[in-house]
């Protein structure tokens, strides 16, 4: 009697987690989060992450480094697709300027803006959060840049993603 209780307390302990837990949207992906908390773990600033990204992830690469201009400690997460698509989002600990040429301004949440920039070659998206810097970068293949199908995401796909960042 003992080990159904138990199991059933397990059973209802899953579906409540499961029941919390908010769905990722038509169109987005999971991604190996242990991996990525791994990765934020050994910096000495605690960034927030993104539940999902709009692009299916065969593989991931992250990199902590020091930037070179601001000597500020930084982390790149680089999210790969089977066909090399990339989505990569760099967390610098502290507010550094992005040097976009005429970047659009772009309301990420109530208190949070950033600056959005739309090229040949890649999408960004650069914020600010509680004294950290978010650049979220999408470049698709260069299979697919040469035939103009660049659209695979777009800034709201981009936008979506900045706005599931939680601690």
């Amino acid at each position: 009697m003992k080990r159904f209780k138990f199991v059933l307390l397990l059973f209802l302990l899953s579906l409540f987690a499961t029941a919390c837990s908010e769905p990722i949207p038509e169109g987005f992906y999971d991604y190996n989060k242990e991996k990525v908390e791994a990765a934020v773990n050994e910096l000495s600033f605690q960034p927030q992450l993104p539940k999902f990204v709009p692009i299916e992830v065969d593989f991931l690469i992250s990199d902590q480094y020091q930037d070179t201009e601001t000597e500020a400690e930084a982390l790149d997460v680089s999210f790969y697709t089977s066909d090399n698509d990339l989505l990569s989002i760099q967390f610098i600990n502290g507010e550094a300027e992005g040097s976009f040429f005429q970047p659009e301004q772009i309301q990420i949440d109530e208190q949070v803006s950033g600056q959005y920039v739309d090229n040949t070659y890649a999408k960004i998206l650069f914020w600010h959060n509680d004294h950290i810097t978010y650049k979220m970068t999408y470049r698709a293949s260069a299979d697919d840049r040469q035939q103009q199908q660049n659209n695979k995401v777009t800034k709201n796909d981009l936008l979506k993603v900045a706005q599931s960042f939680d601690s």
